[in-house]
């Protein structure tokens, strides 16, 4: 027989999950002195420890363990089997975690290059004349069927463009749906309408800082990033919806990477 101490040393689980383990009935000592009420383990119960720990190790629940001392090998399998899908499942989502994590570095990596990569610069934006259309759009990615609305009627007349088309965003805030935006193209005419369309007087902006983003538009949101943090570090707030200019678009050329677009963002000098 071994005292609680030695069995707790040779055994390596504590005395305190033994004594737990008393309790819950779980694994009971081979005797407990009625004098003193001291606790003694045999040899043999060595196994039947181990076998608890294992278990436990394996993800089993005390409760889970206790069922399975009375259990048939059957039905241990059974439960064995099971825990082998859980863990299985368990690995996966881990393995997804660990690639979501992987692919966030190297995004890391390269964000401080992209980000490095943007010039900006404060432009007057001088007034011009275009014709568009203004409409709530389902998502950002509906733009394209705007786009679709505006230059499909001009590809039947005879058109003077003065510059690449332009996007203009008046929503204040990022809009999963609902959002507000207008197509505008610069024209070269002294007609009141054009191709179905009223041309009309683009305001000019006093002051913008703008950027030229270089690829594809999945990757604005680096260029976005880059022109509000120069906002901020410099002194400066938005005064104004924001432009999108595509001065080479899809239209143009057949790989995003050749895209060129130039932000445009209305800001006026903080007062200090």
């Amino acid at each position: 027989m071994f005292k609680i101490g030695d069995f707790s040393r040779l055994s390596q689980v504590t005395v305190k999950a033994l004594r737990y383990y008393d309790d819950i009935g779980l694994f009971k000592p081979a005797y407990i002195d009625a004098w003193n009420g001291y606790r003694y383990y045999s040899a043999d119960q060595m196994s039947d420890l181990n076998r608890i720990i294992t278990l436990r190790n394996l993800g089993f629940s005390l409760e889970q363990v206790a069922l399975m001392k009375e259990m048939p090998i059957r039905q241990i399998k059974e439960m064995m089997v099971k825990r082998k899908v859980q863990i299985k499942k368990q690995l996966e989502r881990e393995q997804e975690k660990l690639l979501m994590i992987e692919t966030r570095l190297e995004i890391l990596e390269r964000e401080d290059v992209i980000m490095a990569n943007y010039d900006v610069v404060i432009k007057q934006i001088q007034s011009q004349k275009v014709i568009g259309k203004r409409s709530i759009i389902p998502n950002y990615s509906s733009i394209h069927e705007l786009f679709a609305a505006v230059c499909d009627p001009l590809m039947t007349c005879r058109v003077n463009y003065a510059g690449p088309p332009i996007a203009i965003y008046y929503d204040g805030e990022y809009k999963e749906r609902d959002v507000d935006v207008e197509i505008a193209v610069p024209v070269l005419t002294e007609k009141e309408q054009l191709a179905g369309f009223i041309v009309k007087e683009l305001p000019g902006i006093e002051q913008a800082a703008c950027l030229i983003h270089r690829g594809s538009f999945e990757n604005l949101h680096y260029a976005y990033s880059a022109l509000m943090k120069w906002v901020d570090d410099h002194g400066y707030q938005i005064a104004g919806p924001d432009r999108e200019v595509y001065v080479v678009n899809p239209d143009e050329c057949a790989s995003p990477d050749d895209y060129v677009t130039e932000l445009q963002l209305p800001i006026i000098k903080l007062n200090k």
